[in-house]
């Protein structure tokens, strides 16, 4: 079990890195960012869509039988990290 733990947590910390390149690209690039209105006071952006959309890749192509819940698109029902 904790190889696994071990796995997931630096499969996490790399993803962080990356999705946060990722986003950075976005935010130094504001003049070309759309961004629109969900809601009173929620706004989302390309950035944060693809952002996420790279993040869930991520996961389903390391870890296919997890779920995953994000804030900009449906969850992905899965098994729970852990059960094994």
């Amino acid at each position: 079990m904790t190889n696994d733990l071990d796995a997931r947590m630096r499969f996490a910390i790399e993803l962080a890195r990356r999705a946060g390149e990722l986003g950075l690209r976005y935010f130094r690039d504001l003049e070309n960012l759309t961004i629109e209105s969900k809601g009173h006071q929620d706004l989302v952006s390309d950035g944060d869509r693809e952002v996420e959309l790279f993040i869930r890749a991520a996961i389903a192509a390391d870890y296919p039988k997890d779920g995953i819940v994000g804030e900009e698109h449906e969850a992905v029902t899965g098994r729970p990290a852990m059960s094994g």
